[in-house]
Protein backbone atom coordinates (compact mmCIF):
# COMPACT_ATOMS: atom_id res chain seq x y z
CA UNK A 1 0.00 0.00 0.00
CA UNK A 2 1.26 3.41 -0.83
CA UNK A 3 -0.12 6.61 0.36
CA UNK A 4 0.60 9.75 -0.36
CA UNK A 5 -0.53 13.14 1.35
CA UNK A 6 0.05 16.79 -0.62
CA UNK A 7 -1.16 20.52 0.51
CA UNK A 8 -4.12 19.56 2.55
CA UNK A 9 -4.64 22.12 5.15
CA UNK A 10 -4.87 19.83 7.80
CA UNK A 11 -4.78 15.85 8.05
CA UNK A 12 -5.18 14.28 10.85
CA UNK A 13 -4.65 10.15 10.89
CA UNK A 14 -4.44 7.31 12.99
CA UNK A 15 -3.87 4.16 10.95
CA UNK A 16 -1.94 1.26 11.22
CA UNK A 17 -0.24 0.14 7.91
CA UNK A 18 2.63 -2.14 6.95
CA UNK A 19 5.86 -0.43 6.16
CA UNK A 20 8.52 0.19 3.58
CA UNK A 21 9.73 4.16 3.60
CA UNK A 22 7.37 6.75 5.48
CA UNK A 23 7.82 9.88 5.15
CA UNK A 24 6.08 13.08 6.13
CA UNK A 25 6.86 15.69 3.97
CA UNK A 26 6.00 19.21 2.75
CA UNK A 27 6.18 19.88 -0.40
CA UNK A 28 7.15 16.31 -1.58
CA UNK A 29 4.82 13.76 -0.30
CA UNK A 30 4.03 11.07 2.71
CA UNK A 31 5.19 7.49 0.85
CA UNK A 32 4.29 4.54 2.95
CA UNK A 33 5.42 0.96 0.99
CA UNK A 34 4.84 -2.22 3.05
CA UNK A 35 7.23 -4.46 4.38
CA UNK A 36 6.45 -5.62 7.83
CA UNK A 37 4.20 -5.04 10.74
CA UNK A 38 4.39 -1.54 11.24
CA UNK A 39 2.18 0.47 13.72
CA UNK A 40 1.20 3.73 13.23
CA UNK A 41 -1.44 5.84 15.22
CA UNK A 42 -0.58 9.98 14.91
CA UNK A 43 -2.35 12.76 14.60
CA UNK A 44 -0.37 14.15 12.06
CA UNK A 45 -1.10 18.70 10.07
CA UNK A 46 -0.06 18.88 7.17
CA UNK A 47 0.04 22.26 5.85
CA UNK A 48 1.30 22.25 2.04
CA UNK A 49 1.20 24.29 -1.35
CA UNK A 50 2.19 22.46 -4.66
CA UNK A 51 -0.80 21.20 -5.57
CA UNK A 52 -4.50 20.12 -3.78
CA UNK A 53 -5.65 16.46 -3.18
CA UNK A 54 -8.24 15.26 -1.20
CA UNK A 55 -8.52 14.86 2.46
CA UNK A 56 -7.38 11.53 3.99
CA UNK A 57 -9.05 10.39 6.32
CA UNK A 58 -8.70 7.31 8.80
CA UNK A 59 -9.76 6.76 12.44
CA UNK A 60 -7.65 7.35 15.07
CA UNK A 61 -6.81 5.06 17.55
CA UNK A 62 -4.24 7.43 19.58
CA UNK A 63 -7.04 8.73 21.71
CA UNK A 64 -5.83 10.16 24.75
CA UNK A 65 -2.80 10.97 26.77
CA UNK A 66 -0.65 8.47 28.63
CA UNK A 67 0.99 9.82 31.95
CA UNK A 68 4.49 9.93 31.64
CA UNK A 69 6.24 7.73 34.17
CA UNK A 70 9.61 9.59 35.24
CA UNK A 71 10.40 7.31 37.93
CA UNK A 72 10.75 4.44 34.63
CA UNK A 73 14.00 6.64 33.09
CA UNK A 74 15.83 9.64 33.50
CA UNK A 75 17.65 10.59 36.86
CA UNK A 76 19.97 8.39 39.50
CA UNK A 77 20.82 9.30 42.25
CA UNK A 78 20.10 12.87 44.16
CA UNK A 79 22.32 15.20 42.01
CA UNK A 80 23.14 16.62 45.35
CA UNK A 81 25.38 13.66 46.19
CA UNK A 82 27.36 13.16 42.70
CA UNK A 83 30.50 14.40 42.39
CA UNK A 84 30.68 17.93 41.03
CA UNK A 85 32.48 18.47 37.55
CA UNK A 86 32.83 22.30 36.94
CA UNK A 87 35.19 24.66 35.22
CA UNK A 88 38.03 23.52 37.21
CA UNK A 89 37.66 19.92 38.40
CA UNK A 90 37.05 18.18 35.29
CA UNK A 91 40.72 18.51 34.82
CA UNK A 92 40.56 15.20 37.30
CA UNK A 93 38.29 13.27 34.86
CA UNK A 94 39.05 14.38 31.46
CA UNK A 95 42.68 14.76 29.63
CA UNK A 96 43.82 17.82 27.31
CA UNK A 97 41.57 16.36 24.04
CA UNK A 98 38.45 14.72 26.02
CA UNK A 99 39.26 11.94 26.92
CA UNK A 100 38.74 10.18 30.15
CA UNK A 101 41.90 9.69 32.41
CA UNK A 102 42.55 6.24 33.67
CA UNK A 103 41.08 5.40 36.98
CA UNK A 104 38.36 8.33 37.75
CA UNK A 105 37.37 8.65 41.14
CA UNK A 106 34.07 8.25 40.27
CA UNK A 107 31.43 7.16 37.85
CA UNK A 108 28.15 8.80 38.65
CA UNK A 109 28.86 12.74 38.19
CA UNK A 110 27.74 16.12 38.07
CA UNK A 111 28.28 19.03 35.91
CA UNK A 112 27.97 22.24 37.04
CA UNK A 113 28.33 25.66 35.37
CA UNK A 114 28.97 27.17 31.79
CA UNK A 115 31.29 24.06 29.65
CA UNK A 116 32.90 25.59 26.52
CA UNK A 117 36.58 25.23 24.57
CA UNK A 118 38.02 28.30 25.64
CA UNK A 119 37.89 27.15 29.34
CA UNK A 120 38.37 23.31 28.42
CA UNK A 121 41.07 23.40 25.44
CA UNK A 122 38.82 20.63 23.77
CA UNK A 123 34.93 21.05 22.35
CA UNK A 124 33.95 17.55 22.62
CA UNK A 125 34.06 15.10 26.10
CA UNK A 126 34.82 11.81 25.00
CA UNK A 127 33.03 9.11 26.54
CA UNK A 128 33.81 5.15 26.35
CA UNK A 129 33.45 3.73 30.23
CA UNK A 130 30.23 3.55 31.49
CA UNK A 131 29.06 6.55 33.35
CA UNK A 132 26.17 7.79 34.83
CA UNK A 133 26.09 12.26 33.39
CA UNK A 134 24.15 14.39 35.36
CA UNK A 135 24.31 17.66 33.71
CA UNK A 136 21.14 19.46 35.32
CA UNK A 137 22.85 22.20 36.09
CA UNK A 138 25.58 22.55 33.46
CA UNK A 139 25.28 24.61 30.36
CA UNK A 140 27.26 23.55 26.81
CA UNK A 141 28.55 26.32 24.06
CA UNK A 142 29.15 24.25 21.49
CA UNK A 143 30.57 21.32 23.15
CA UNK A 144 29.58 17.88 22.28
CA UNK A 145 29.31 14.56 23.50
CA UNK A 146 30.85 11.15 21.97
CA UNK A 147 28.99 7.96 23.53
CA UNK A 148 30.63 4.73 23.02
CA UNK A 149 30.70 2.86 26.66
CA UNK A 150 27.57 0.82 27.43
CA UNK A 151 25.12 1.40 29.75
CA UNK A 152 25.85 4.97 29.26
CA UNK A 153 23.30 7.61 31.09
CA UNK A 154 23.11 11.12 30.12
CA UNK A 155 20.49 13.43 31.87
CA UNK A 156 19.89 16.90 31.42
CA UNK A 157 21.82 19.92 30.32
CA UNK A 158 21.39 23.16 28.06
CA UNK A 159 23.51 22.75 24.92
CA UNK A 160 24.27 25.74 22.66
CA UNK A 161 25.42 25.17 19.44
CA UNK A 162 26.26 26.45 16.05
CA UNK A 163 28.63 24.00 14.84
CA UNK A 164 31.36 26.38 14.40
CA UNK A 165 33.68 24.16 16.75
CA UNK A 166 34.09 21.47 13.84
CA UNK A 167 31.67 18.34 15.23
CA UNK A 168 28.79 17.70 13.48
CA UNK A 169 26.64 15.78 16.36
CA UNK A 170 26.03 17.31 19.78
CA UNK A 171 25.36 14.08 21.20
CA UNK A 172 26.89 10.64 19.25
CA UNK A 173 25.85 7.18 20.06
CA UNK A 174 27.66 4.82 18.27
CA UNK A 175 28.42 0.82 18.62
CA UNK A 176 27.24 0.80 22.41
CA UNK A 177 24.13 -0.71 24.63
CA UNK A 178 21.67 0.75 26.65
CA UNK A 179 22.44 4.16 26.22
CA UNK A 180 19.99 6.51 27.73
CA UNK A 181 19.67 10.51 26.53
CA UNK A 182 17.10 12.09 28.53
CA UNK A 183 15.61 15.15 29.40
CA UNK A 184 18.63 17.67 27.47
CA UNK A 185 17.32 21.12 25.69
CA UNK A 186 19.01 22.00 22.85
CA UNK A 187 19.25 25.46 21.29
CA UNK A 188 20.97 24.71 17.49
CA UNK A 189 21.76 27.13 14.95
CA UNK A 190 23.26 24.62 11.59
CA UNK A 191 26.35 25.76 10.07
CA UNK A 192 26.23 26.07 6.24
CA UNK A 193 27.68 23.81 3.95
CA UNK A 194 27.79 20.90 6.49
CA UNK A 195 26.31 17.92 8.17
CA UNK A 196 24.64 18.73 11.55
CA UNK A 197 22.47 16.42 13.78
CA UNK A 198 21.58 17.43 16.75
CA UNK A 199 21.46 13.58 18.37
CA UNK A 200 22.77 11.17 15.90
CA UNK A 201 22.55 7.29 16.76
CA UNK A 202 24.54 5.04 14.92
CA UNK A 203 25.12 0.84 15.32
CA UNK A 204 23.85 1.11 18.69
CA UNK A 205 21.58 -1.02 21.05
CA UNK A 206 18.22 -0.51 23.57
CA UNK A 207 19.31 3.24 22.98
CA UNK A 208 16.84 5.35 24.48
CA UNK A 209 16.20 8.98 23.83
CA UNK A 210 13.54 10.22 26.48
CA UNK A 211 12.26 13.72 27.16
CA UNK A 212 14.27 16.38 24.86
CA UNK A 213 13.73 19.35 23.67
CA UNK A 214 15.39 20.56 20.71
CA UNK A 215 14.99 23.53 18.77
CA UNK A 216 16.74 22.99 15.37
CA UNK A 217 17.31 25.93 12.61
CA UNK A 218 19.09 26.40 9.81
CA UNK A 219 19.40 29.64 7.88
CA UNK A 220 21.02 27.83 4.98
CA UNK A 221 19.95 25.94 1.69
CA UNK A 222 22.69 23.56 2.13
CA UNK A 223 21.30 21.72 -0.76
CA UNK A 224 23.55 18.64 -0.57
CA UNK A 225 24.18 18.53 3.23
CA UNK A 226 22.40 16.63 5.94
CA UNK A 227 20.25 18.62 8.17
CA UNK A 228 18.45 16.31 10.73
CA UNK A 229 17.15 17.01 14.41
CA UNK A 230 17.23 13.23 15.17
CA UNK A 231 19.05 10.34 12.80
CA UNK A 232 19.10 6.63 14.19
CA UNK A 233 20.58 3.82 11.83
CA UNK A 234 21.58 0.14 12.07
CA UNK A 235 20.48 0.01 15.90
CA UNK A 236 18.43 -2.46 17.15
CA UNK A 237 15.47 -1.45 19.82
CA UNK A 238 15.92 2.30 19.54
CA UNK A 239 13.12 3.83 21.54
CA UNK A 240 12.78 7.99 20.64
CA UNK A 241 9.56 9.11 23.19
CA UNK A 242 8.08 12.07 24.82
CA UNK A 243 10.36 14.62 22.77
CA UNK A 244 9.51 18.03 22.02
CA UNK A 245 10.95 19.21 18.37
CA UNK A 246 10.64 22.43 17.52
CA UNK A 247 12.27 23.19 13.64
CA UNK A 248 13.12 25.33 11.06
CA UNK A 249 14.65 23.91 7.94
CA UNK A 250 15.15 23.75 4.36
CA UNK A 251 13.44 22.33 1.41
CA UNK A 252 16.02 20.01 0.09
CA UNK A 253 16.08 18.45 -3.61
CA UNK A 254 15.65 14.59 -2.69
CA UNK A 255 18.81 12.36 -4.19
CA UNK A 256 16.71 9.55 -6.33
CA UNK A 257 20.13 7.41 -6.94
CA UNK A 258 19.77 6.94 -3.16
CA UNK A 259 16.18 6.47 -3.53
CA UNK A 260 14.84 3.27 -0.55
CA UNK A 261 17.34 5.10 1.67
CA UNK A 262 16.87 8.17 4.57
CA UNK A 263 20.04 9.42 2.81
CA UNK A 264 17.81 10.22 0.01
CA UNK A 265 16.17 12.91 1.78
CA UNK A 266 18.94 15.39 2.93
CA UNK A 267 16.59 16.97 5.46
CA UNK A 268 14.08 16.21 8.14
CA UNK A 269 12.70 16.09 11.86
CA UNK A 270 13.33 12.89 12.85
CA UNK A 271 15.07 10.28 10.38
CA UNK A 272 15.46 6.39 11.02
CA UNK A 273 16.91 3.65 8.81
CA UNK A 274 17.46 -0.14 9.51
CA UNK A 275 16.64 0.15 12.74
CA UNK A 276 14.60 -3.35 14.05
CA UNK A 277 12.01 -2.74 16.74
CA UNK A 278 12.05 0.68 16.91
CA UNK A 279 9.71 3.02 19.01
CA UNK A 280 8.35 6.52 17.84
CA UNK A 281 5.82 7.53 20.52
CA UNK A 282 4.49 10.38 21.93
CA UNK A 283 6.59 12.75 20.61
CA UNK A 284 5.82 16.57 19.73
CA UNK A 285 7.25 17.75 15.87
CA UNK A 286 6.76 21.22 14.59
CA UNK A 287 8.55 21.28 11.24
CA UNK A 288 8.67 24.76 9.36
CA UNK A 289 10.17 25.42 5.98
CA UNK A 290 12.36 28.16 5.71
CA UNK A 291 14.36 28.21 2.71
CA UNK A 292 14.33 26.16 -0.75
CA UNK A 293 16.73 25.03 -3.47
CA UNK A 294 16.10 23.12 -6.71
CA UNK A 295 13.50 22.63 -8.58
CA UNK A 296 10.72 20.28 -6.50
CA UNK A 297 12.36 19.66 -3.26
CA UNK A 298 11.12 18.14 -0.41
CA UNK A 299 10.93 18.21 3.66
CA UNK A 300 10.37 15.32 5.97
CA UNK A 301 9.03 15.98 9.33
CA UNK A 302 9.41 12.23 10.13
CA UNK A 303 11.17 9.80 7.80
CA UNK A 304 11.63 5.75 8.26
CA UNK A 305 13.02 3.00 5.84
CA UNK A 306 14.15 -0.75 6.06
CA UNK A 307 12.87 -0.81 10.16
CA UNK A 308 10.57 -3.89 10.69
CA UNK A 309 8.32 -4.21 13.30
CA UNK A 310 8.19 -0.46 14.36
CA UNK A 311 5.72 1.23 16.47
CA UNK A 312 4.76 4.91 15.50
CA UNK A 313 2.13 6.25 17.90
CA UNK A 314 0.51 9.22 19.79
CA UNK A 315 2.46 11.42 18.28
CA UNK A 316 1.24 15.25 17.13
CA UNK A 317 3.60 16.48 13.96
CA UNK A 318 2.86 19.43 12.79
CA UNK A 319 4.57 20.79 9.57
CA UNK A 320 4.09 24.09 7.24
CA UNK A 321 5.41 25.17 4.34
CA UNK A 322 5.62 29.27 3.82
CA UNK A 323 7.85 29.81 1.08
CA UNK A 324 6.90 28.07 -2.04
CA UNK A 325 4.71 29.74 -4.19
CA UNK A 326 2.03 27.88 -7.17
CA UNK A 327 1.17 30.07 -9.85
CA UNK A 328 -3.18 30.04 -10.90
CA UNK A 329 -5.30 30.31 -13.32
CA UNK A 330 -8.51 32.68 -12.62
CA UNK A 331 -10.78 33.23 -15.24
CA UNK A 332 -13.89 35.55 -14.78
CA UNK A 333 -16.19 36.82 -17.54
CA UNK A 334 -14.29 35.05 -20.21
CA UNK A 335 -10.72 36.72 -19.20
CA UNK A 336 -8.40 34.26 -17.91
CA UNK A 337 -5.77 36.16 -15.46
CA UNK A 338 -1.62 33.73 -14.08
CA UNK A 339 -2.01 34.54 -10.30
CA UNK A 340 0.40 33.84 -7.42
CA UNK A 341 -0.60 32.41 -4.14
CA UNK A 342 1.87 31.97 -0.91
CA UNK A 343 1.20 31.84 2.66
CA UNK A 344 1.63 34.86 4.35
CA UNK A 345 1.80 35.21 8.19
CA UNK A 346 -0.40 31.99 8.13
CA UNK A 347 -2.59 33.16 5.84
CA UNK A 348 -3.29 31.99 2.08
CA UNK A 349 -2.96 35.10 -0.06
CA UNK A 350 -4.49 34.11 -3.52
CA UNK A 351 -3.10 36.98 -5.17
CA UNK A 352 0.54 37.44 -3.76
CA UNK A 353 3.03 39.85 -4.88
CA UNK A 354 6.41 39.76 -3.45
CA UNK A 355 7.16 43.22 -1.52
CA UNK A 356 9.28 45.97 -3.28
Amino acid sequence: MVIKMRNSSKILLGFMLVMMICCISAVSATDINGTDDAIITDDIAIDDVSEIVEDVEIDDAADGAVEANDNAIGLRGEPSDLPQINGVTYTAYFNNDGTLKNNIPATNLRFTGTFNQSGTGFNKFIINEQLTLNLTDARFNNMAFDISANNTILTGGIFNNDGSNGHNSVITVTNASNVEITYTNMNIEAPNADDFIAIDVYNAENAKLYYNTINYTCGYTNPTDFNYVIRAKNSKNIEINYNTIDATLPLKEVNWNLSGSIDADYVAGVAVENCTNAKFKYNTLDVIANNRSGGFPTLDAFIIALSPNAEIEHNTINEDDVVTEFTYKETKEGSTTTKTAKKVDGTWNMNYTEAA
